[in-house]
């Protein structure tokens, strides 16, 4: 593996995230009638709290997630740990503020995608070769 597959799997994750956001909000329609009562019910109870304590850790999560992403694509020496802890907030941020959701299967099925390329992300950047282009500074080339 190279830095160019690597960056490669990288463009991919962001890819695959967006496609599931998409896939999210265009398969909606194709819910059943009470899956989308109760999307609806609960997209009205979040407009009506206004900015919660969630939404500013979801948007503090974002701004760290989108810096680490950027140091990754560079081979930053510290992007290799804030993506560690990025992946380690998103999931502590489902454990304390989730709350039932619905997707669709094809948002599910994406979402699972971008989760276990994050996985192999990870352990690429710790467990192979790889983790050298890590260890020292990088050219941007």
């Amino acid at each position: 593996m190279n830095k160019r597959t690597f960056r490669i799997l990288l463009i991919a994750g962001w890819a695959l995230f967006a496609a599931a956001v998409a896939a999210q909000f265009l398969t909606r329609p194709y819910l059943p009638e009470q899956l989308r009562d109760f999307l609806a019910s609960e997209h009205q109870e979040v407009l009506a709290q206004g900015f919660s304590a969630s939404a500013a850790a979801a948007a503090l999560i974002l701004v760290f997630s989108v810096a680490t992403q950027v140091g990754l694509l560079l081979l930053k020496r510290w992007a290799r740990a804030c993506y560690a802890a990025v992946l380690a907030l998103d999931y502590l941020y489902l454990f304390v503020f989730g709350r039932p959701y619905v997707m669709s299967a094809t948002g599910y099925a994406l979402g699972s995608m971008n989760a276990a390329l994050s996985g192999f992300l990870l352990a690429l950047m710790y467990f192979t070769p790889l983790k050298s282009l890590f260890e020292h500074e990088q050219d941007l080339i």
